[in-house]
């Protein structure tokens, strides 16, 4: 029988949610979590044989801040799965081939958190078409405090009763300057605590909040589960609020040492303002362990976002795999380019000034207007929050 590659569609739910609780080693996800997950922004490209639902790719659609002020719509693949009797024939290809050619009408990109660089499921997504954008290192901390500290509260909140009105104000004061996470607003942390990963591995959530006495100048989430530890999701403070961050990370350490753990993780980028006070309170780092990897399915509508079509010059792109125009109101400059290196570009991950003298980025033109140039493709400094994975 041939192979139908096509979206989701709900008389699918039972076959597709087997398939992908059969496929991972986690806690199952009930049927009625997916029919929900299905009618908010979520799609998932299904591969279908003979009535049988033989391959899934989920993906997650969210707002994703690119740099401060500009958003892209992302479309966030969560699993690749494909049942034993059918693996090793390119379905799983097939599905993502399915995914990049249809969602470009309503997402700009695709992106994937994966890891395990050089091996399965990073492979995969490389062959794929996905491009590293950032890295995340574990930092561990082993010798876990007895007390919470005096000016830090900590308790229990779920998706249902946790404030984001409240943190927003502190996120935002945090990482003003940052992008490379989904774009915050009052109701993304309900989302996000409601999120597919939790269900797979289940986990209990700690809010630690510090005060100067009158306003929030600091938070952190912490999660327990009984699979993967105690790690921090998210950390937040005030740049002024001196020392918070030590105080919520020695908070959010003594609360999972009273609720058994050993030892208490921490995932970011090194670019977080969370090292510094955490080696401070004693965590140690790992190699790099986790990427997120993306690639540009709309490239004159993440170009129009990122300003390059009101003016100056239009761009003729040439790299070895496709060739394109990028519109502008002044006559087209031709810039020769890797592939990846014009994903980064356009997604802020690269510094045009910094790859023409490396010669990442080359051109026959005698002469560019570097500083539209620049301003344009103007890189970011990313950020990785745990709370953001799935």
């Amino acid at each position: 029988m041939s192979i139908n590659y096509r979206f989701y569609q709900p008389a699918d739910l039972e076959q597709t949610v087997d398939l992908i609780n059969a496929t991972f080693n986690v806690a199952p996800v009930p049927y009625d979590y997916w029919a929900r997950l299905e009618l908010g922004d979520h799609v998932t490209a299904v591969a279908e044989e003979d009535g049988q639902i033989i391959g899934a790719i989920p993906f997650d659609l969210r707002s994703f801040l690119i740099r401060p002020g500009t958003c892209v719509r992302g479309a966030f693949a969560h699993a690749v799965a494909v049942s034993a009797a059918h693996r090793n024939r390119g379905i799983g290809s097939a599905i993502m081939d399915l995914a990049k050619r249809e969602l470009r009408g309503t997402c700009q990109a695709l992106f994937v958190y994966t890891g395990g660089e050089g091996h399965q499921p990073y492979t995969f997504y490389q062959r794929n078409g996905f491009h590293d954008l950032m890295y995340n290192r574990r930092f561990t901390l082993t010798e876990l405090p007895a007390d919470v500290p005096a000016d830090v509260s900590i308790a229990v909140v779920d998706h249902q009763t946790v404030d984001g009105e409240a943190l927003l104000p502190v996120f935002q004061a945090a990482y003003a300057a940052c992008a490379g996470f989904p774009e915050r607003e009052p109701g993304f942390w309900r989302r996000a605590l409601d999120s597919e990963i939790f269900y797979e591995i289940p986990q209990t959530f700690h809010l630690a909040m510090a005060t100067d006495g009158t306003r929030l100048t600091g938070y952190g989430i912490l999660g327990m589960s009984a699979q993967r530890g105690a790690a921090v999701l998210e950390l937040a403070a005030r740049p002024e609020a001196a020392g918070t961050m030590e105080r919520l990370l020695l908070a959010m350490a003594a609360k999972a040492r009273c609720e058994g753990a050993s030892e208490l993780h921490l995932q970011v980028t090194d670019a977080s303002p969370a090292i510094a006070p955490a080696r401070r309170v004693g965590f140690r780092p790992a190699a790099r362990h986790g990427v997120l990897a993306g690639q540009v399915l709309d490239f004159a509508g993440v170009w129009r976002l990122l300003g390059g079509a009101a003016d100056g010059p239009g761009l003729h792109i040439w790299t070895p795999e496709i060739e394109l125009d990028l519109p502008g109101p002044d006559p087209s400059l031709t810039l020769e380019m890797k592939g990846a290196t014009l994903h980064r570009l356009l997604l802020c991950r690269e510094d045009l000034l910094a790859a023409l003298r490396g010669a990442r980025v080359t051109t026959p033109e005698p002469w560019l207007p570097l500083a539209e140039l620049e301003n344009t493709f103007r890189p970011a400094v990313w950020q990785y929050h745990h709370l953001d994975w799935i």
